[in-house]
């Protein structure tokens, strides 16, 4: 039965949009960053064994963090214009960082927003994720806390605001809304 009304729903629809780092608030910060991580390589920092040292996995989470600000500001438009296009549309919003988690929240809190993350507790996360199938909650930001257990086939479009480290990440956060229960194509 599953799989039967996947199929009839089609594959989900990829459409990825170019971030230039440049033109943000936030991209001295990226360049100074990006500084400091190439200074660390250079000087000292060298790979052991084939293992990464803990400092430049801390100054690559940095760079990304950084990247997750900026690439929150287009995926905040993004949803804005599916938003305004369709008084019922709802919107899923994937994102890692707390703070672009948080910056989101705060940009979009006009339209209903819930947000399922690591910090959500059980109560509230499941009075988030009924109120956004219920139509409540316009808009649904979810971290990796959000990608699996849960159904969001309430909304058609999720916006990665930040991308994980692997695709199975971003199958799963799509498969949220790609499920039983979906009416329409999914858009990621």
């Amino acid at each position: 039965l599953k799989s039967e009304h996947l199929k009839e729903l089609g594959q989900p629809t990829r459409t990825f949009y170019p971030m230039h780092l440049n033109s943000s608030k936030l991209s001295s910060d990226y360049r100074l960053a990006l500084h400091d991580l190439y200074t660390y390589l250079r000087v000292g920092g060298r790979f052991i064994k084939g293992q990464i040292p803990a400092q430049a996995l801390r100054q690559l989470g940095v760079l990304r963090r950084i990247v997750g600000r900026i690439k929150a500001e287009r995926a905040i438009e993004i949803a804005q214009d599916i938003l305004e296009a369709d008084d019922t549309a709802q919107v899923v919003v994937y994102a890692i960082h707390k703070d672009v988690v948080k910056s989101i929240r705060q940009a979009l809190g006009s339209y209903s927003v819930g947000v399922i993350d690591g910090s959500t507790p059980n109560l509230e996360r499941h009075t988030n994720k009924t109120m956004f199938q219920d139509g409540l909650l316009r808009v649904m930001v979810i971290s990796e806390a959000g990608e699996e257990g849960i159904n969001l086939f309430a909304a058609q479009n999720i916006i990665f605001a930040e991308r994980g480290w692997t695709p199975k990440s971003e199958d799963q956060a799509i498969g949220r809304l790609h499920r039983l229960g979906q009416a329409g194509l999914v858009t990621a």
